[in-house]
């Protein structure tokens, strides 16, 4: 059964890349298949199904965006609802994603804030991904997990109960700022 679902996760991540090729010049799409393959590793293939393989490669061109630029030590955070004419996906879900320096009790902390608010969360995906930033933030490369390059960064993306309200989305960045200063102190 897990080869099944092994080989599953490897088509879907192989067609995720070829249509991010694409889309996008030749080194920035080799960035992008690092990632992915990185991004994936430790989802559920249940997880990745539910979306065709040119919605997750949206949602990966939208990570690499929101992720293109941080200084150390800032924590990136976004609460927001894709939509296909904008983003290139939708989800039934409230997206969060977050961009650190990787850390212990990252996952943790983001866990329990979202159930504090009564946020049910149905996916979490948490990459470290060894990274090289120029002096002003700007990603410049994405390295292998193995590789000893570069500085990890921790990034998530919680897929939870769908929040309309732009003061739902802002309370929930801003509950998430407040846990990620707690646990850097």
């Amino acid at each position: 059964m897990n080869n099944v679902r092994d080989t599953q996760k490897e088509e879907l991540t192989r067609q995720v890349i070829v249509s991010l090729k694409k889309q996008m010049s030749a080194s920035k799409a080799k960035m992008a298949a690092l990632y992915v393959e990185q991004c994936f590793r430790r989802v559920p293939v249940d997880g990745l199904v539910t979306h065709a393989p040119q919605a997750l490669a949206a949602m990966i061109m939208g990570q690499l965006e929101f992720m293109s630029v941080r200084k150390p030590v800032e924590n990136l955070i976004r609460v927001f609802n894709p939509r296909l004419d904008s983003d290139g996906w939708e989800s039934p879900h409230t997206i969060i994603e977050m961009v650190n320096d990787d850390m212990p009790f990252l996952v943790d902390s983001a866990t329990l804030t979202l159930s504090e608010i009564g946020m049910g969360i149905h996916l979490i995906m948490h990459p470290v991904v060894r990274v090289d930033r120029d002096s002003k933030g700007r990603l410049t490369a994405i390295h292998q997990k193995s590789a000893e390059k570069g500085m990890p960064e921790s990034v998530m993306q919680f897929q939870v109960d769908r929040q309309t309200g732009s003061e739902e989305l802002e309370h929930i960045r801003t509950r998430l700022l407040d846990a990620f200063t707690d646990v850097r102190l």
